[in-house]
């Protein structure tokens, strides 16, 4: 009986050895940026978490800043595949509700965004940083975007009107999820956020169930709260219409016929005001503005 000799292990090309050693050079950037921060992140410190020489990494990432931006690259590509794996369980349009739990979960809320966080705001003082990581960021965005329109499938002038639009409501999402994320350490407890994230997505469905035009808000003086139109229209009686179906005497004029003078109240010979004219006589009470309820 002949003995079996193991199948030979295929020798990996130059271009696969390459590729996966960036990746791991690539996660033991995002793990130590993590759990060092910024500040104290140093080529030494990815090299000895990765388990390779510093002279590995380098060849790799010849500065710092190659080294920081492959791994916020890394990072991108993450969230690409992990959003493209969500999408692919669902018939578009996915539910508001299940996309911001998806971007939450796998994405706000891991130590990875926060770091990501971190990176750009040290990346205001390193030009050469900032300008890298706005190329990287410049693609992300227009993938992030696309994937939000074709996901959410709202338009500028759906439900959310032009004046919110699906762009601006986009940023409203995010901004809310990227504030919870920075604030999580200081919340007393963990479940902060869960409860924030559940009352978010009851907003931002309500918004869009309200359809342009539907719930008016008037403008209210600097300091007031807004005048909502039809608590005001319920709360009191609609004026009765003129004579003539509706129409004004302006308007039930006949052509050729001038303006009608108002006629001039007559002179009191006392010196008496009229009858339900006193404490009216000075300009200033003319001039009053009408009470609540009025125009």
């Amino acid at each position: 009986m002949t003995e079996q000799k193991p199948p030979k292990r295929l020798r990996r090309t130059q271009a696969e050895r390459t590729a996966a050693m960036r990746l791991r050079l690539a996660d033991a950037v995002l793990e130590t940026l993590c759990a060092t921060g910024y500040d104290r992140l140093s080529t030494g410190l990815v090299a000895a978490h990765a388990r390779v020489s510093r002279g590995a990494l380098s060849h790799h990432f010849p500065s710092k800043a190659d080294m920081l931006v492959g791994g916020f690259e890394h990072l991108l590509r993450q969230w690409e595949a992990g959003r493209l794996a969500f999408v692919g369980q669902y018939a578009t349009p996915i539910p508001l509700a299940d996309y911001l739990r998806h971007l939450w979960y796998d994405v706000f809320s891991k130590p990875t965004y926060v770091a990501a966080i971190e990176l750009m705001m040290a990346a205001r003082s390193d030009s050469v940083l900032q300008q890298r990581l706005r190329i990287v960021l410049a693609e992300w965005v227009r993938k992030r975007d696309a994937l939000w329109a074709h996901v959410i499938g709202y338009d500028d002038m759906g439900s959310l009107g032009a004046a919110i639009g699906r762009e601006n409501f986009l940023h409203l999402n995010l901004s809310v999820l990227r504030g919870m994320a920075i604030h999580a350490s200081f919340n007393l407890d963990d479940t902060v956020n869960d409860r924030l994230l559940e009352a978010w997505i009851t907003l931002a469905a309500a918004s869009l169930e309200v359809k342009g035009g539907e719930k008016e808000t008037a403008k209210a003086p600097i300091g007031l709260p807004p005048l909502d139109v039809t608590a005001q229209a319920t709360s009191r009686a609609l004026p009765s219409p003129p004579p003539g179906g509706g129409r004004s005497a302006e308007a039930q004029r006949k052509p050729g016929e001038g303006a009608r003078r108002p006629q001039k109240a007559p002179a009191s010979t006392s010196g008496k005001l009229p009858a339900g004219k006193r404490g009216s006589s000075s300009p200033a009470a003319s001039r009053r503005p009408p009470p609540a309820g009025g125009r």
